[in-house]
């Protein structure tokens, strides 16, 4: 059960319905964001939002052309799709675990497993993989969150690193 094979319209709409179901219980999260403090400020979730809404859009179109346009009739492209089922559950648990991760253990020690254990293992060189997550895991925290002030929920690194 290693290779599944999809037909590649299947796909699509369920990949479509996965996405307005994301996209929607994110466009809910942000309702709880904070209200503008000035009048005239878009607020917090301007952003957010505006990135929702427009996912949803793509999502909704993709989803109708996929479900109800009429299956093109050509008998030499079948369409179907290759699954590898375990790297794509492996990707599958650490993007989960990145998520929840964020939470519970802070955001850098989250993105330094990510990256350390996706690189490890496909490339098989783990000091290499090591070295790459922690300058990858700087590079993050100094763009998200020294330069454009992101809100991450971070463990450690605000109190060895300031810029």
């Amino acid at each position: 059960m290693k290779n599944i094979e999809l037909d590649n319209r299947h796909v699509e709409i369920v990949y479509a319905v996965l996405f307005i179901v994301i996209f929607s219980g994110a466009y809910v999260i942000t309702l709880s964001f904070e209200p503008p403090v000035l009048s005239g400020d878009p607020g917090a979730a301007f952003f957010p939002k505006l990135i929702c809404i427009a996912s949803l859009c793509f999502s909704v179109i993709l989803f109708f052309q996929r479900a109800f346009k009429a299956r093109k009739n050509s008998g030499s492209a079948t369409g179907k799709t290759r699954l590898d089922l375990p790297p794509f559950l492996l990707s599958f648990f650490l993007v989960g675990g990145l998520i929840i991760g964020m939470a519970r253990i802070g955001s850098e020690i989250s993105f330094f497993a990510f990256l350390f254990i996706l690189l490890g293992l496909r490339t098989g060189r783990w000091l290499w993989a090591a070295l790459v997550a922690v300058i990858s895991t700087l590079v993050i925290y100094a763009v998200f969150v020294a330069f454009l002030n992101v809100r991450l929920p971070l463990l450690f690194l605000p109190k060895y690193i300031t810029f």
